[in-house]
């Protein structure tokens, strides 16, 4: 095909004198069609504007396809695109239908992309759980599901890619990060199936086994009386540290509370008389609706040695909101890693015994 135009004709067209618009045709149906803009401000001054257009022919129909605006793209890009538009002519596609079919898919990618439903699924899911919980988890499908599948249509994600991309995210254990993304994940797949922007969700199709973890280690602790009874001993003869910390530690042995729910304790919670201590669902790890439900709160009942510490902590924090106030701000109380610090300095190893693990010395 021989071409007609040069940057240089490109640069300087203009239409001829009395003339507002005219065509410079390169070859091949190509052409620069140039305009004068008047300035509906001040009609005595008008600028030119120049756009690439292809004439062809499909169907025994003339048609027309506009390209771009010049100098957007030069002379090389619109004959490159020129010349793609008449390889779709060859194959007996229509350029203008294409580039119609083309925006329709680059809108439903855009109004079905999995970030875009994963932001309409937690705005549901957010009054679920705890804001701590919801601001954790959406940050998890930031940093591990959008990198792969964000700007992609959620009909268009195989269960594959998924399996693909879960075995390059660390914390392989199961409850890890891996596992928390695939849950994640199949949460919002749940939510496009439910709203019908996709038939089935990949994550379900992978299977019970399609993904190994690596065996979890549980939480150390102990269980046999020689253990607790030196256990015990210690806290009571060698354990150092605040009065307060201290009594959390030995509590803990006894009551078998997370450590962050025995940390925030209240006095407004303790009923010394009755030997009970109502801990509030508000404290307690639970979804949000579970949290707002009253019939959740926990009664542990006391026995005698715990209702001895309370009684031997009230002259020193009774007058306090908590019952572990901080001996740095009395209107907090201690954190909650006062407890495992106590254990450490008890002489336990991570290995030997965690706050957590305390708990285990209930199970039979």
């Amino acid at each position: 095909m021989k071409r007609k135009l040069n940057k240089t004709a490109v640069k300087m067209a203009k239409p001829e004198e009395n003339r507002k618009s005219q065509k410079f045709f390169d070859g091949g149906g190509l052409y620069l069609l140039v305009n004068w803009i008047t300035d509906r401000h001040d009609p005595k001054q008008r600028s030119l504007a120049k756009y690439w257009r292809y004439k062809y022919h499909f169907a025994g129909k003339e048609k027309l396809y506009a390209i771009g605006h010049y100098p957007d793209l030069s002379l090389d890009d619109a004959r490159d695109i020129h010349m793609q538009l008449r390889a779709l002519l060859a194959k007996g596609i229509d350029p203008a239908q294409w580039k119609r079919d083309q925006e329709a898919e680059r809108r439903r990618v855009a109004n079905n992309s999995f970030e875009k439903l994963t932001r309409l699924w937690f705005e549901g899911y957010k009054n679920t759980v705890s804001e701590a919980t919801a601001k954790r988890n959406i940050r998890r499908l930031e940093v591990y599901a959008f990198n792969r599948f964000g700007k992609r249509a959620v009909d268009t994600i195989r269960p594959r890619e998924i399996l693909e991309h879960l075995d390059t995210i660390k914390g392989t254990t199961r409850g890890g990060t891996r596992d928390k993304v695939k849950v994640l994940i199949g949460q919002v797949f749940d939510y496009a199936v439910l709203h019908e922007y996709c038939s089935q969700n990949p994550v379900r199709l992978l299977g019970r086994n399609a993904i190994q973890y690596t065996p979890t280690k549980p939480h150390a602790s102990i269980t046999s009386p020689d253990e607790v009874g030196e256990f015990w001993y210690k806290v009571n003869h060698a354990l150092d540290g605040s009065f307060e910390a201290k009594h959390a530690l030995k509590l803990t042995a006894l009551v078998f509370l997370r450590a962050s729910e025995l940390a925030g304790a209240e006095w407004s919670e303790i009923d010394l008389d009755d030997a009970r201590w109502t801990v509030p669902a508000t404290r307690l790890k639970l979804t949000k609706q579970g949290k707002a439900d009253p019939n959740n709160n926990r009664t542990i009942y006391l026995s005698r040695q715990a209702v001895q510490i309370f009684q031997d902590l009230y002259p020193v924090t009774g007058n306090r909101q908590h019952v572990f106030a901080s001996p740095m701000n009395r209107k907090k109380p201690i954190v909650p890693d006062s407890i495992r610090k106590g254990i450490r300095r008890l002489g336990y190893g991570n290995d030997d015994l965690t706050s957590h693990g305390l708990r285990a010395t209930a199970k039979p």
